[in-house]
């Protein structure tokens, strides 16, 4: 009888180790959510209790949730991408910029068309390093955003040194190849001295 007990026990917490691995994996896939598990031996393994040892029965498991900030989606940024806080840092970046081509992003995070189309600005700001992008989120910019006349997002506004602002339109991800064809023409257009850092 005694046998069929410790039988029965061993298959237990067999399968609160499973439940444990299974609650674990679960956590690990939320967003926000780190988990640690740690599984180590209430006694120190001997040739005596080594049996005991790999059935499981002596084995302690302590986990630990613990709550992490993930960054959003929008802050996954190229190395040229710059966000915009406020008017100061808006008028500072677009003089500091020289003769750089600059795209100035207007968004707001809870835009679906900018959530769709953002990974193909990273990949574009990637491909063109001498090309400078600007973010401004229109919750945070309000003011600017009204002063520049945005209406619609997302919209761009393409600058260019001296020539000050050459475009301004709104895109989504239909329309991605618009955005494609006006920054490749912006770059022909612009002779390749006046691209460099």
């Amino acid at each position: 009888m005694r046998g069929k007990e410790e039988e029965m026990r061993g298959k237990g917490e067999e399968g609160d180790r499973r439940n444990t691995d299974q609650i674990a994996e679960v956590l690990s896939r939320l967003p926000t959510v780190g988990v640690s598990i740690q599984r180590f031996r209430s006694e120190p393994q001997s040739p005596t209790n080594l049996e005991r040892d790999w059935s499981g029965k002596d084995e302690i498991v302590q986990a630990a949730i613990v709550e992490t900030e993930q960054p959003k989606w929008c802050d996954k940024n190229a190395p040229n991408m710059v966000d915009i806080h406020s008017a100061q840092e808006f008028l500072s970046a677009l003089s500091e910029a020289g003769d750089r081509l600059v795209i100035v992003e207007f968004y707001g995070t809870w835009c679906a068309s900018y959530k769709a189309l953002f990974p193909k600005l990273c990949r574009t700001a990637e491909d063109h390093p001498e090309i400078l992008f600007l973010k401004v989120n229109f919750d945070e910019n309000k003011l600017i955003c009204k002063s520049m006349n945005v209406k619609v997002l997302p919209f761009f506004h393409f600058y260019h040194g001296a020539d000050g602002q050459l475009e301004s339109f709104s895109c989504s991800l239909a329309k991605v190849s618009n955005f494609k064809i006006q920054v490749f023409s912006l770059i022909i257009y612009t002779p390749r001295h006046r691209l460099s850092r």
